[in-house]
């Protein structure tokens, strides 16, 4: 096997703890099943031949070289079944990372699907000392199988949205989709259409009887469709996945797949050439290698430009007299929620409307994040007055050189 080969479909994974669920969007299915070279049709439905997180193993090829920063280190997944049997077909989706506990370093790698039941991991080493290699099945090629059947049979409504209208004192509440076939118009109401076609949106609700498609509205997210009663999940399928605490949604497997001599030792390069000194400095448009950085001693190392740390007195005598804009959905909002605590800005949000403020007064900086349109997943009742969608908003914006968006 070539190790350094980017050629067939390998596929880069990185190392989240984020949970997987089973409402995961559309792009997000993608990723996952690209790796695969079968059918998913042709994967048997039974228990016995998933994949098994307990047998499947993998170990360290040429695991008695001498490894250097900068080496390849690969490794070979094999996959079995639920009766210990060696699988004959691939589609299971693995994550696999390198890391070193002491330092607190770690980097992900990337896994090939070779199609036959065996897989191979590749990882660049990239610091030296004692390195362990950690590989983990987030799905069975069963699991994923049933993924890909409920994402294409329900492309974009496996959530659920409500729309509340407030005339006065009175509020009715309806049902809202992206499709106006997933409606059904309830007794003496309708269907109104908040569609955008400035940006090309739709947005279907129903119209509850006696109220005004311009009355006063809400919007929140109402939970999502049931595994058995909507989405048609059958109890053997329902066991390819974990339950949520609360027993009402399914998680990814995340089980971690027992490795023979997992560790290895890494010696500094002949060179000693440290990578990050070769960088580039940060501009737009620089290609991302892969992996695109790594944590090495908690810090995050950037692979792709040299990376200047500043202090956040440093970062508000960068960002003074500036306004900065975070636009779109909840990783936004991180990076807004991540500037408020560094630079210690006052925060300051309307408790029924969607979007964030916050404020540096000494050096003058304003912070705003705005989240996209509906559909929007809030379990709490927004106020839809102060939604835009985004191309509106882009396009609305002034710019200059003290407006920033992000």
């Amino acid at each position: 096997m070539d190790n350094t080969t980017t050629n067939g479909r390998h596929i880069f994974l990185n190392d989240s703890d984020n949970n997987t669920v089973l409402d995961l969007e559309g792009v997000r299915f993608g990723s996952l099943l690209q790796e695969f070279t079968g059918s998913y049709l042709e994967i048997p439905a039974d228990k016995d031949t998933s994949t098994s997180a307990e047998f499947t193993e993998f170990h360290i090829l040429h695991s008695g070289s001498v490894y250097r920063v900068g080496d390849i280190l690969s490794v070979m997944i094999c996959a079995k079944d639920m009766r210990n049997r060696e699988k004959s077909r691939g589609g299971d989706f693995f994550r696999a990372k390198i890391y070193t506990e002491g330092t607190k370093s770690s980097a992900p790698g990337r896994v090939r699907d070779f199609g036959n039941g065996t897989y191979g991991g590749t990882f660049l080493l990239l610091w030296e000392g004692d390195v362990t290699v950690s590989v983990r099945m987030v799905h069975s090629s069963s699991a994923v199988r049933v993924l890909k059947r409920v994402a294409e049979s329900f492309p974009f409504n496996r959530s659920r949205y409500q729309r509340k209208y407030i005339s006065g004192e009175k509020s009715s509440i309806g049902w809202c989709s992206l499709n106006a076939n997933d409606l059904q118009s309830p007794e003496g109401g309708g269907i109104c259409d908040f569609s955008d076609s400035y940006a090309g949106v739709q947005w279907y609700c129903q119209r509850p009887r006696n109220a005004s498609c311009d009355a006063t509205m809400f919007h929140r997210h109402a939970g999502y469709l049931k595994e058995h009663t909507d989405l048609g999940l059958t109890e053997e399928e329902m066991r390819y996945f974990k339950f949520t605490t609360n027993g009402k949604g399914l998680l990814a497997i995340k089980a971690e797949i027992q490795g023979k001599n997992s560790t290895i030792q890494v010696v500094e390069n002949a060179s000693g050439v440290v990578d990050e000194e070769q960088l580039p400095r940060c501009r737009p448009g620089l290609p991302a290698p892969v992996p695109s950085g790594y944590y090495r001693n908690g810090r995050w190392v950037s692979r792709v430009c040299a990376a200047t740390n500043l202090s956040p007195l440093e970062y508000k005598q960068c960002l003074q007299n500036k306004v900065i804009d975070f636009l779109g959905d909840s990783t936004t909002l991180q990076w807004f929620d991540f500037l408020t605590e560094l630079l210690n800005m006052q925060s300051i949000q309307d408790p029924y409307g969607p979007n964030k403020r916050s404020c540096e007064v000494e050096w003058n900086i304003t912070s705003r994040w705005q989240t996209h349109g509906p559909p929007y997943k809030t379990y709490s009742w927004k106020n839809t007055s102060e939604w835009n969608n985004l191309a509106r908003v882009l396009d609305s914006n002034p710019g200059g050189p003290n407006n920033v968006v992000q």
